[in-house]
């Protein structure tokens, strides 16, 4: 993070990130009500504090430039305006060292927002020299593990200066402020305190700084004696550097001697084996293989008369007629109800269905009598495939699903085997709510189906009931390229394929009015764009990876869990599904919404 041409220190961002944390709700909400859009998704003045405070540490956690949105919130909630910009140069230098002690870093953080050059030198200063103090530290105890002696040397100088050195700041400060006041008296005063008050003191100074030589005189001896124990500790480091060294060599050598003895013993072993075993076994290695080529002409045979025998079952018609009559009346009852579903001022839920149902029979028939052919399944996705049609409950069926998606996300399914089984998943899914409606003479229980997002969502939209759409904008376009790899520029999707996208979305929402859908996209700039009542685009703003994830995750943290229940997010970004499923939304993968996308 830049503040300028100026690199912040991580202890600045640590002691700011402290301070948004603990800072009120209200306060934050009072101060985004001056910023619109600043967390996306809200109205103006209706900000939650924990979004604008998720907001905050997010921008001061990426890299860059300190936003303007961002130095605001700092001055504002930390030390800027409250203390750094009341007091003058000379002030703020002199009482830097109690407002550290007092506030820690995030006074010279504050330091680094002031309009005065002097002031944000002095509170860079600071905080590099506190970082230098850790590095210092970090030495201190190498030293210390090195050798116990060192240790007690520090502690007991350390305890000296402290002791000596405190009286004498106390009372030095006080001589300061005694002489600033007898400055501003007339000199006859002046002379007349000499004698009765600055006397005891000027002697009192003299004597501490007499005591304060002695002090420095005893902290050379002992920073003599702690740069002996550093070269002794050097030294000891170099004769471990040797030994490494040497420890290296010899086991690369053992090695080395280890490979010839193993290569030599080989050797000697084929050479036994050549003389005296090989030429016994010679004659049984010849007759196997003899045997082999038998068996596999003997196969090769059978193989052959199956096929004949199959051939000759193929071209009976019996079979071909029967399937033919069941295509006919399963064309006929899809007819009959394509009819009652357009011609019905209120058709019943279950009718659609029940088409998927019979096109799937349908097409299964065709597939049969050889009119269609399908291609074949990878061996994991046969084994899917056959236990969806062997499922017999929506556990077993969601269970399955989150099975697909892991072997999707690991390329052990190609884009369209795993589509296919999506597919026989919600239509599977279909079949045992219909069912269920049925036995129940009512529309059936939607909660039900929460453990299969796109069964859920399909069942709120249909039924009409308010829900939410979250679109991970360039994920999908990038997955779904079959349906929008024309719109791309420069084979990436772009400006058009964004409005494509937008324009596809528009005629969904168009055809189920009660879903409400948020477009999320990575940008520079953050914007967000009203296309519709029920369509908004936003746009993340920032810099950085996952810009778009994080402004997701964040919106979804500010919901309440009832709406949560029937919000969806649309994504196949692995990380983003297992962040938005901890918040506690659904996540439904790009290829379970492609038909409600197509033309």
């Amino acid at each position: 993070m830049k503040l300028g041409d100026l690199d912040i220190p991580n202890k600045a961002i640590v002691a700011w990130r402290r301070m948004l944390i603990s800072t009120d709700d209200t306060r934050l909400s009072e101060w985004a009500s001056d910023y619109k859009n600043f967390v996306p998704g809200f109205r103006p003045g209706k900000v939650p504090g924990d979004a604008v405070r998720n907001r905050l540490i997010t921008l001061l956690e990426q890299n860059g430039t300190i936003s303007e949105h961002l130095r605001s919130a700092l001055e504002r909630f930390g030390l800027t305006r409250s203390i750094i910009n009341v007091f003058s140069e000379e002030v703020i230098s002199a009482v830097a060292p109690s407002l550290n002690a007092y506030y820690g870093d995030l006074a010279f953080a504050a330091m680094l927002l002031d309009d005065r050059e002097v002031i944000r030198t002095l509170g860079y200063e600071s905080l590099c020299a506190s970082d230098d103090e850790a590095s210092a530290q970090e030495i201190n105890d190498e030293l210390r593990e090195a050798s116990g002696s060192a240790s007690d040397i520090r502690s007991a100088a350390a305890c000296r200066l402290t002791s000596q050195l405190g009286p004498f700041i106390r009372d030095f400060s006080q001589i300061i402020l005694d002489a600033k006041s007898c400055d501003k008296q007339p000199a006859e005063d002046v002379r007349s305190k000499d004698t009765g008050e600055v006397r005891p003191l000027k002697e009192k100074l003299s004597k501490l700084e007499s005591e304060l030589k002695r002090s420095k005189s005893h902290t050379e001896k002992l920073q003599a004696e702690l740069l002996a124990k550093e070269q002794e500790l050097s030294k000891a480091k170099r004769s471990r550097d040797t030994s490494k060294e040497q420890f290296t060599l010899t086991n690369e050598k053992l090695a080395a001697l280890e490979s010839t003895l193993e290569a030599e013993v080989t050797n000697a072993v084929n050479k036994r084996l050549d003389e005296r075993i090989r030429p016994w076994i010679r004659p049984l290695v010849v007759l196997d293989q003899h045997s082999e080529s038998l068996s596999k002409r003997d196969l090769l045979t059978e193989v052959e008369y199956v096929l004949k025998r199959q051939l000759e079952i193929d071209k009976q018609y019996g079979t071909m007629q029967k399937l033919e009559g069941q295509l006919a009346e399963l064309r006929g009852a899809r007819e009959r109800l394509v009819s009652s579903l357009t011609s019905s001022m209120r058709p019943r839920r279950e009718i659609p269905a029940l088409i998927n149902r019979i096109d799937l029979e349908i097409e299964n028939v065709d597939k049969l009598l050889g009119r269609k052919e399908r291609p074949a399944f990878s061996s994991v996705a046969t084994e899917l495939s056959r236990e969806i049609s062997l499922s017999t409950s929506l556990e077993m069926l969601s269970e399955i699903r989150n099975r697909v998606i892991k072997a999707k996300d690991t390329n052990a399914l190609p884009s369209t085997e795993s589509k296919s089984l999506f597919d026989l998943i919600h239509q599977r899914t279909d079949q045992f709510y219909c069912a269920a409606s049925i036995e129940r003479g009512l529309s059936g229980d939607i909660e039900s189906l929460a453990a299969l997002p796109k069964n859920h969502f399909m069942a709120l939209i249909l039924d009409g009931l308010d829900c939410r759409l979250i679109v991970d904008g360039h994920n999908l376009l990038f997955r779904l390229k079959d349906l929008f790899h024309e719109f791309y520029e420069k084979d990436a999707p772009k400006a058009i394929a964004r409005a494509e996208l937008a324009k596809r979305l528009m005629t969904m929402i168009d055809e189920f009015q009660s879903v409400i859908v948020d477009a999320w996209f990575d940008g520079p700039e953050l914007t967000n764009e009203t296309l519709h009542e029920n369509l908004r685009v936003h746009f993340s703003g920032g810099s950085g990876d996952n810009r778009a994830d994080d402004s997701i995750v964040s919106f979804l943290r500010a919901l309440k869990p009832k709406d949560l229940f029937v919000t969806f997010v649309v994504t196949d970004d692995r990380g983003l599904r297992e962040r938005c499923t901890a918040v506690g939304a659904k996540v439904l993968a790009c290829d379970e919404v492609a038909n409600l996308l197509r033309e």
